[in-house]
């Protein structure tokens, strides 16, 4: 569920606040990674990181989403945008969704975002998992 809190008012009417299911709407891959790491305070007890990451190929969508992703990639930097992220809920025991996760993107500069290329090298530097 996106909203635009900060940026020019045709932004925030061609984003609006409507749930989408992305997911359908452009590419999404989702990793996972897990790792234990030993606790400086307390020798000999691991700690595990674990983290769900969902990478959206905002290049690769229909039209319409391609529209909407360039008009806000042109505007970025002057941008502010809240996103809520729910799993959609298909039977009556799935409801009502609960929010997974919540994000803000300010201002965010392309020119110092990673490419792709950028983003897998570090991914795989960092021994994540990537599925190709």
């Amino acid at each position: 569920i996106p909203r635009i809190v900060v940026g020019p008012w045709m932004i925030k009417k061609i984003v609006g606040t409507n749930p989408a299911l992305i997911g359908q709407k452009i590419p999404t891959s989702y990793y996972g990674y897990r790792r234990s790491e030993s606790l400086s305070s307390s020798p000999g007890k691991k700690r595990d990181k674990n983290y769900l990451e969902i990478t959206f190929d905002v290049t690769k969508g229909g039209s319409m989403a391609n529209s909407i992703s360039n008009s806000v990639v042109g505007k970025a930097e002057s941008i502010s945008i809240d996103m809520a992220f729910l799993i959609e809920g298909k039977t009556e025991a799935e409801l009502p969704e609960q929010v997974l996760g919540l994000c803000r993107v300010h201002r965010l500069s392309m020119k110092e975002a990673m490419t792709w290329d950028q983003w897998k090298h570090n991914l795989k530097r960092n021994k994540g998992t990537l599925n190709d």
